[in-house]
């Protein structure tokens, strides 16, 4: 099935603030913005919506002004992001991106208040919504006891989830969006967790599905096409997928230049985690997670003498094949590999949306130097993604 113009999506996170006045901001000074500048009479948007502001509008009037204003200013909400639960633009995120996971009540308690603001701003003419979440924690602090706490909240928010559509007719999907260092980080962890560790009932059927971010994958070494083939062959739901860009080098400690230019990569607010393979790092033809050097982050890695080919977790913009150095490219071609599984499966119809949250930190002679910069460059990166659609037959006139 072809998707048409005003469903392809962009992910606010890209934009500041955590209250919903700043949400609201957003809307009518940014994300409208984009619609106008795509000449689009309506367009689909991606939320994320903090928690700060999630409860801020978990009440009926103010929720009815909320959804006002998205009518009035031509959004159609059908996904929210509730990854980041607190402020994703303070000084230094890092591993506080993860916080709460999954083995804790206040994860759940915001995941359903998402859900609530999310089936009551679905268009008339749209009976689904997606929330993407993260893939239930950090793995370095994990431990089994946390592992069946998250299992248990997933099990209460999925019946949680059963019963909100009884009552209103709106079917909100989970999707756990596996993450480098994560404890879902690959796709073997993840088939494994859908499959063995889930209870396999109707209402995890129904409700809990995975967001695919190509750049967290592209950092695995992953194949996006073998990849998602092998999660549609597990039965395993694809509810949204974020089109995004990791940075690729061949490392090489004695190029100043392409070592400078990486220390440009560097910043305080996100983590930027790094995977190394060797050539002949494959395993049965695709890249074995054993196989590869982690870093917890990009500032860490420059220390250490490092050869061989790397991904970084920098979600650069999705139309640069590469920036700033010849030898620093991106998995663009990752993106297209996506688009070309959508060809490949036409009963598929995820929501799409491009995840640039990073643009305010990319080096400064690539960073927008104003929101009227900044929307041109977002509507540069949907422009792009509506060609490469369009080249496969997948997008309608």
């Amino acid at each position: 099935m072809a998707f048409l113009a005003d469903e392809i999506s962009y992910c606010s996170n890209v934009h500041s603030g955590g209250s919903l006045a700043q949400l609201r901001f957003n809307i009518t000074h940014s994300i409208q913005a984009v619609r106008q500048q795509r000449k689009l009479s309506k367009m689909s948007v991606g939320l994320w919506i903090s928690a700060v502001a999630a409860n801020e509008l978990n009440n009926e009037q103010a929720l009815m002004s909320f959804k006002q204003l998205l009518d009035k200013t031509g959004l159609s909400l059908r996904s929210i992001n509730g990854f980041p639960y607190g402020d994703f633009h303070q000084d230094a995120v890092k591993e506080k991106a993860y916080l709460p996971d999954w083995s804790t009540r206040e994860r759940v308690q915001y995941s359903q208040v998402l859900a609530v603001i999310l089936a009551a701003c679905l268009p008339d003419d749209c009976d689904t919504g997606t929330i993407s979440t993260l893939p239930l924690g950090y793995k370095k602090d994990w431990t089994p006891q946390k592992h069946q706490a998250a299992i248990d909240h997933l099990t209460e928010l999925m019946a949680y989830l059963g019963q909100l559509y009884e009552q209103t007719g709106k079917k909100i999907i989970l999707c756990l969006e596996m993450e480098p260092d994560c404890v879902l980080e690959s796709t073997d962890e993840l088939i494994i967790f859908f499959r063995q560790d889930l209870p396999q009932t109707a209402v995890f059927h129904r409700h809990l599905a995975i967001c695919y971010d190509v750049c967290h994958q592209a950092v695995m070494f992953e194949n996006a096409y073998s990849a998602l083939v092998r999660i549609f062959d597990a039965h395993v739901h694809i509810g949204k997928i974020q089109l995004s860009n990791a940075l690729e080098v061949l490392f090489n400690n004695e190029d100043t230049s392409l070592m400078d230019c990486l220390r440009l990569f560097c910043d305080s607010r996100y983590l930027h985690q790094v995977k190394c393979q060797r050539v002949d790092d494959h395993v049965e033809g695709r890249v074995d997670e054993r196989h590869l050097t982690s870093y917890s982050d990009l500032v860490h890695a420059l220390k250490k003498p490092i050869n061989g080919k790397g991904r970084i977790h920098f979600h650069v913009p999705i139309h640069a094949p590469y920036l700033m150095h010849p030898q620093l490219t991106t998995t663009q071609s990752d993106i297209l590999s996506v688009f070309d599984f959508l060809c490949d499966h036409p009963d598929m119809h995820p929501f799409l949306e491009v995840e640039t949250y990073s643009w305010q930190v990319l080096p400064v002679d690539i960073r927008p130097r104003n929101n009227d910069e900044l929307i041109m460059q977002i509507t540069k990166e949907l422009s792009w993604v509506e060609s490469e659609l369009k080249k496969r037959g997948l997008l309608s006139p």
